[in-house]
């Protein structure tokens, strides 16, 4: 039997959009947990103001239990809207879920990170309104390096040297990248 909870929400919320820049296709990352079981046939709509694509294609997810979800999208500009349907098994509350999407293009103008514009909602029968993710990327014009310099310790020819190298970049660089 499900536990009863006072009230339905996520926690672990994020959103990344690989790569982060204006009106690139992107893949949209959506993880999270949810406090309750959605059901099969039940929907996550994530709204995204200004991302387009009409056609996602739902990877390979993580966690998520035996859960697997289909996408679809409806709106545009500021009204855009990606629906994840659980397709199969239900999603099983508590359980950690990562689901990637590609099909999707990235707005033309920027947006700051953790934008409380992208939003997520829960229909079906344990319905969550329409919440701001916690945690989203920035959409940059273009990526970039800032603020970088290189160290060599010590300063000092023919000598076996230590070389650092600092930097700030505009968006998040994932493992492996």
């Amino acid at each position: 039997s499900s536990a009863i909870v006072s009230s339905l929400g996520v926690s672990s919320d994020e959103i990344t959009f690989t790569p982060p820049t204006t009106s690139q296709s992107t893949t949209v990352t959506y993880g999270f947990t949810f406090n309750a079981d959605i059901a099969v046939g039940d929907t996550i709509i994530l709204a995204l103001p200004n991302w387009s694509g009409g056609s996602p294609n739902v990877g390979t997810k993580s966690g998520c239990g035996s859960a697997t979800f289909t996408g679809s999208t409806s709106g545009s500009g500021a009204s855009y809207k990606l629906t994840l349907t659980v397709a199969t098994a239900k999603y099983p509350q508590n359980t950690a879920c990562t689901i990637p999407i590609t099909g999707i293009t990235n707005p033309s103008s920027t947006l700051s990170a953790n934008s409380n514009t992208i939003t997520a909602q829960v229909t079906g029968g344990n319905t969550m309104s329409a919440t701001a993710i916690t945690a989203s990327s920035a959409i940059v014009s273009s990526l970039g390096v800032s603020s970088d310099e290189i160290t060599f310790t010590p300063a000092t020819t023919n000598s076996n040297v230590a070389i650092s190298y600092g930097f700030t970049f505009n968006a998040d660089i994932a493992v492996g990248d």
